[in-house]
């Protein structure tokens, strides 16, 4: 793993988010116009111990920009 620009991660092929459950929203949010921007979208992979309805509203935000999301 290595330290890269927030904007850098639009060349990923998925994102990882692994991080305090209270910062997943939040990181989300920032995430999801970057993210939709890439020519290819990455697959955004939320694997912190949240709730359901958490991952529905993650989920929501970021498939309504057209990203591939799991939980």
């Amino acid at each position: 793993m290595q330290a890269v620009p927030l904007a850098s991660l639009a060349q990923a092929d998925a994102v990882l988010s692994i991080l305090p459950p209270d910062q997943a929203e939040a990181t989300a949010a920032t995430l999801a116009p970057i993210l939709a921007a890439a020519p290819t979208p990455p697959l955004y992979a939320d694997c912190n111990a949240i709730s359901p309805e958490t991952m529905e509203r993650i989920a929501a935000r970021l498939g309504g920009r057209g990203l591939r999301v799991v939980d």
